[in-house]
């Protein structure tokens, strides 16, 4: 029996087991939403989608031989095409370091590794499994096949966003190179949806993009040619576009008018308070005054749990007394759901007001003289829609009209005040005084 500090890579060959359970292929770009696939290959065999792939380990340790983990413990998966590309290469060492690391093995232990990576060309293919610390090589000559297409990646867009278009001219596998002559064009053009005075549907034409497709390849017989056009436009504006594509090409995919775009718009929003200022022992709650609207395309709301959500955060501004940098207590976090039976038959257009809970002390302390702030926003459909701050603050009960609001930091007022709120001369007696917008402890 082997010493654990002394590994061969011959005990450990004559304990492990390979077994390759073949390669297969799942309709990727026929699932995928972002990819409109055409023609999709229907015959026998491998054809172009997610390529998987399965390797199974097996140690049956009969000579209870003790091993330490390898000098190299990697599985390697690559598909590499005759002239030299790789789709997918991988390596993978915890499998090997989880099965013999350190591990004495008395009875039978399996264990299954399975790559996958998606294959847009068809082709012969060199399928390679290499296990360098057991010294296993496994070579196999594969066929994937595809049909002619063209493929589309796109995507309907939000405000803000690009419209991005892809379309991947693909002549499929096998096929005869002396089809094409190497001058095919291709060509995408965009146009912006909408309707004149008169109420007529009309297209502008907002961009075009054209190329000669590189399908001639007759140095490369032995995979798939193919292309790509793009077609890029920026901050387009809400509303709908419509694709065009043209090409010499006679394939029918590469000849099109019907593919529609849509660039939806936000959640838009407004929102402020019912008053600046609140006053500490009568207000108990804060009102705030919300408008919500969706643009192009008009959204609906049809079933309860879509409602929008308001969230609210009230924070308190607190000035810290070291170093005058305010920071914030949370005093209020309430979560409510607008509900509206009419959104079911209109867009959402909403506008109402919205109250927080009992907002009376902080910390134990009436809420007086106290800067605040409401962090608002608004969930709808899966995602933060809006977002923003109001602030608001609570001031004494008697509040003489010599102090200003609490919120307006911007001006500057050189008098002193005492507690009540009385003008005072400035003095060096103990006591808290207000001078300039701040509190002033003087000791």
């Amino acid at each position: 029996m082997s010493s654990l500090g002394a590994w061969a890579q011959d005990d450990l060959k004559s304990i492990v087991t390979v077994t390759q359970e073949g390669l297969n292929t799942t309709n990727l770009y026929a699932e995928d939403r972002t990819y409109i696939s055409y023609n999709m290959y229907q015959g026998e065999g491998l054809h172009t989608g997610m390529i998987t792939c399965n390797v199974k380990l097996e140690v049956d340790n009969e000579k209870d031989i003790e091993v330490k983990e390898p000098a190299n413990p990697v599985i390697e998966v690559s598909l590499s095409d005759p002239y030299g590309r790789i789709p997918f290469l991988k390596g993978d060492s915890s499998v090997i370091i989880a099965m013999v690391g350190d591990l004495k093995f008395t009875d039978t232990y399996g264990i299954k590794v399975g790559f996958s990576k998606d294959v847009m060309r068809g082709g012969q293919y060199v399928y390679r499994n290499y296990i360098p610390c057991i010294d296993y090589l496994y070579e196999e000559t594969v066929e994937i096949k595809d049909e002619p297409t063209v493929r589309m990646k796109f995507g309907d867009v939000k405000v803000g966003n690009d419209i991005e278009v892809k379309a991947v001219y693909n002549t499929g596998y096998p096929y005869d190179p002396s089809q094409f002559t190497g001058n095919e064009k291709a060509t995408m053009r965009l146009y912006a949806l909408g309707k004149d005075d008169q109420g007529n549907a009309t297209e502008t034409e907002m961009m075009m993009s054209q190329k000669t497709l590189r399908l001639y390849r007759p140095d490369q017989p032995l995979v798939a040619a193919i292309d790509a056009l793009h077609l890029t436009l920026y901050d387009p504006e809400p509303g709908e576009y419509r694709l065009k594509m043209s090409s010499d090409w006679t394939h029918k995919n590469a000849n099109r008018d019907d593919i529609l775009i849509v660039v939806k718009d936000t959640l838009r929003a407004s929102v402020r308070m019912a008053k600046q200022n609140y006053v500490a022992g009568t207000d108990k709650s804060v009102k705030l005054h919300m408008k919500m609207n969706y643009g192009y395309p008009y959204v609906q709301v049809v079933e309860p749990d879509k409602n929008p959500t308001v969230r609210i955060k009230t924070l308190v501004l607190v000035p810290s007394e070291v170093d005058g940098v305010e920071k914030t207590d949370t005093l209020v976090n309430m979560t409510t759901p607008i509900e509206d039976a009419a959104w079911a038959d209109h867009p959402l257009n909403w506008e109402g007001d919205i109250e927080t809970p009992a907002l009376e002390t902080q910390k134990g302390a009436p809420l007086a003289e106290t800067r605040m702030v409401a962090e608002v926003s608004v969930i709808f459909n899966d995602g933060e829609q809006f977002k923003t701050s109001v602030p608001f603050a609570f001031v004494p009960q008697s509040t003489p009209t010599a102090i200003r609001s609490l919120l307006d930091a911007g001006s500057s007022d050189e008098t002193w005040y005492d507690q009540q709120g009385r003008p005072v001369t400035p003095s060096t007696a103990h006591g808290v005084y207000i001078h300039n917008h701040q509190k002033v402890v003087v000791k």
